[in-house]
């Protein structure tokens, strides 16, 4: 069973829906969405908590098998807009402690849902930033335009989150089989990060009527970016998105 995929700017990505930066030693992970079930309570569905659990026993793992010493999350570590929701204020408290009892620290980079985090992390000494630059490596979230970044240059490997790609396919029943999916672009020089949270689904790399959210991938040819879906502690190569053919309409929801 394949738990990992070398590229060749030495990067790795996982099962664990993470990135392993060996000369770094740095772990990136992306869209957490923390306080989600508070927020759709807000609104009116009824949700019992379950997700934060899952993602510390998912990062635990990835952390055990990795030994970062430093773990960057890709945007959007908490889901409201608008406030803090106290959920969320407990949530992000209790991972930035798990994170550091394990020897490691954390940065954030700023996501789209993170209006309001600055003001939770200003009771922690933790950084948070549009992006990171590690050699020709750049993570940001990917809502803001790469060229609006400080450290934007044509050279720059661009390490995104923000879109939660899936790979949505069907079996020979028929049955609908969605998996997270990492999209390599090694030629773009890219590649998108599946969502952290196991509620978090989105786009559907392989539709026709996909609209991708992330600025730079609507100009680009995504035909001969690769997929890695994750699911069961493998990471599985399904080839290129132009081997593909899909006729849903791409989106099943943020």
């Amino acid at each position: 069973m394949r738990t990992e995929v070398l590229l060749s700017n030495g990067m790795i990505l996982s099962s664990y829906n993470a990135i392993f930066i060996p000369e770094a030693e740095t772990m990136v992970i992306s869209d957490l969405h923390v306080g989600y079930e508070a927020s759709m309570r807000a609104e009116g569905v009824a949700i019992p908590d379950f997700q934060f659990e899952e993602i510390l026993k998912s990062l635990g793992d990835a952390m055990d098998h990795f030994s970062p010493s430093q773990i960057i999350i890709n945007g959007d570590i908490k889901h409201e807009f608008a406030r803090n929701l106290g959920q969320e204020w407990d949530e992000v408290f209790q991972l930035i402690d798990f994170i550091n009892d394990k020897d490691s620290s954390v940065k954030f980079v700023r996501g789209n849902h993170d209006n309001f985090l600055k003001t939770i992390i200003s009771k922690r000494d933790v950084e948070m930033a549009d992006s990171y630059r590690i050699g020709d490596l750049q993570i940001s979230h990917g809502h803001l335009s790469s060229k609006s970044l400080v450290t934007h240059d044509e050279d720059v490997f661009n390490i995104y989150g923000h879109e939660h790609p899936v790979l949505r396919l069907r079996d020979e029943i028929g049955a609908r089989i969605i998996m997270p999916c990492f999209l390599y672009g090694k030629s773009n020089k890219f590649v998108v990060m599946p969502a952290f949270s196991p509620l978090a689904s989105g786009t559907n790399v392989i539709s026709p009527n996909r609209n991708f959210m992330i600025e730079e991938l609507r100009e680009l040819d995504v035909s001969k970016a690769r997929i890695y879906a994750t699911g069961e502690g493998e990471i599985m190569d399904f080839g290129m998105v132009g081997d593909h053919l899909d006729e849903d309409d791409g989106i099943i929801g943020h």
